[in-house]
């Protein structure tokens, strides 16, 4: 029809915005839902970190569930291995691994 929105594939297949996007849309680590668009938008905020995907407001330290901001000091990721940390729980980690070592 025409006026309606879709999208293609790289193989020039049509789709419907709801098919596309439950097909190609990455998805979060955190929560599992498609990171989408807001209605009335045509992009999405997304955090890649660690090759995982993540919704800005999902990006969280795994212990204490800060909300995780590289652009506001106190805030930023701190990973060890693939665990998202803040800068706290990050330095409480090493400390436990230090003394387990001892």
């Amino acid at each position: 029809m025409v006026g309606l929105p879709f999208s293609t594939d790289q193989e020039n297949t049509v789709y419907c915005p709801e098919d596309f996007t439950r097909k190609f849309a990455a998805l979060c680590t955190v929560c599992k839902n498609p990171i989408v668009p807001k209605e009335g938008h045509t992009t999405a905020p997304r955090i890649r970190a660690l090759d995982k995907d993540f919704h800005p407001a999902c990006f969280k330290c795994e212990d204490c569930h800060l909300v995780l901001d590289s652009r506001i000091k106190g805030k930023e990721c701190w990973p060890i291995r693939s665990h998202v940390l803040c800068y706290t729980c990050y330095r409480r980690r090493q400390s436990e691994s230090e003394e387990e070592s001892d």
